[in-house]
């Protein structure tokens, strides 16, 4: 979330009474009533800050600031659609603010309009080119749409228009690096942004993502806790840490932090699924397909899920059902050959094409050491059913 998103325009206190068409007998009802917005706004009474902010409007509905700073309060709420009208309100009155294109930018590039948002950056760096808030906002809006290289130059140029209060800066150009495939310049950028500000919760989470991905699982996990400690209602980061306790064999662990996320998140389908899984590697195979089945009826398009009930199903001798489920999830994957391998390997196998499963698992296997532990006694299966007729367990 860019600078404009984390704290309210101070100026408004003397602007948006500057620019104001009102009387001068009503200039200090609107003076008091935008300190008592920032106020409250500063100590997140999101609804006390509306409420202020409002009053302006009411007094003087043709000023700019006030609209925009309700925008931002309304945002800061989590009214995205609400706060885009408002931020709409505020352009019309004053087009040539780009902090309210900025921060309209900021609301549709988190409701998913990044092509939107994109297009509100840019507006954002043509009125304001020695901003560093308006190439920050870019970069965010440009790493939505893909464009990682763009998103790192905008970065760049934020941190050398503002290096002091380049915080989100280097944490942004730190995903578009890792979204890039440069995991040591991520981590770097990251160590930087914590340098500047060891208070925030989403560096340290994407700081431990980095550090899982580059094999790092200890790390991973010291930042994920810190990120949990900073933010206890992060499911992302109890995400990353479960499954470095999974990738250290510390199962239990890895159930426990999953648990966490369910607690936190019960429609979250992808959690579920990871606790069949973890379930299913603790022999509890009726536990697996239970959850596997929540998972899929959270989202029919999970085709994790699938995969993992089809194992469990083929575990507890349903081999019609377990035939049905990793052919979905083989289908689900579409172009993703390497993920389908695990699935298709245990098709191979229920047909006992022995030689065609080795093929598949050992595909996976290659890509990822973490697969290839759970594979290892399928493996050990199958070879031993080239030469010998071997059951489900």
């Amino acid at each position: 979330m860019i600078l404009l998103m984390r704290k309210i325009h101070w100026v408004a206190l003397c602007f948006g009474i500057l620019i104001s068409t009102i009387g001068c007998d009503k200039r200090a009802e609107v003076s008091r009533l935008f300190r008592s917005g920032v106020q409250k706004f500063g100590y997140t009474n999101w609804d006390g800050a509306i409420a202020d902010f409002k009053d302006i409007i009411a007094i003087d509905p043709t000023n700019a600031t006030a609209f925009y700073d309700l925008g931002l309060a309304e945002a800061r709420k989590g009214d995205k659609q609400v706060a885009i009208k408002d931020f709409d309100k505020s352009i019309q009155l004053d087009p040539t603010q780009a902090s309210a294109y900025e921060a309209r930018g900021d609301a549709k590039r988190e409701i998913g309009e990044f092509a939107c948002a994109l297009a509100d950056a840019n507006r954002g760096v043509e009125l304001n080119p020695r901003g560093a808030s308006a190439f920050e906002a870019r970069g965010l809006a440009e790493i939505r749409m893909g464009d990682f290289d763009g998103a790192i130059a905008d970065e760049s140029k934020a941190i050398e228009l503002d290096p002091a209060h380049a915080t989100a800066a280097y944490c942004d150009r730190g995903v578009a690096e890792g979204r890039r495939g440069d995991l040591d310049a991520a981590i770097a950028d990251f160590n930087k942004s914590i340098e500047l500000d060891s208070h925030s919760a989403y560096t340290y989470g994407v700081r431990a993502i980095a550090r899982s991905y580059k094999g790092d699982m200890e790390g991973a996990l010291a930042d994920s806790r810190r990120s949990i400690e900073l933010d206890p209602n992060d499911t992302s980061s109890y995400v990353t840490h479960g499954a470095a306790n999974y990738r250290l064999g510390r199962i239990d662990d890895s159930l426990a932090d999953v648990n966490h996320v369910i607690q936190l998140e019960p429609t979250n389908s992808w959690a579920f699924n990871e606790r069949g899984w973890i379930k299913y590697q603790k022999g509890d195979f009726q536990g697996s397909f239970t959850d596997a089945t929540v998972a899929i009826q959270l989202d029919s398009s999970n085709e994790l899920a699938y995969g993992t009930r089809g194992w469990a199903e083929f575990s507890n001798g349903d081999i019609a059902a377990a035939k049905l489920d990793c052919q979905k999830a083989v289908l689900l994957y579409g172009t993703n050959i390497l993920e389908a391998s695990i699935d298709q390997g245990m098709l191979h196998f229920m047909d006992k094409d022995y030689k065609q499963a080795l093929v598949s698992w050992g595909e996976a296997s290659d890509h990822d050491p973490i697969w290839k532990k759970d594979l290892q006694p399928w493996i050990e299966k199958a070879k031993s059913g080239l030469t010998n007729d071997v059951k489900a367990p």
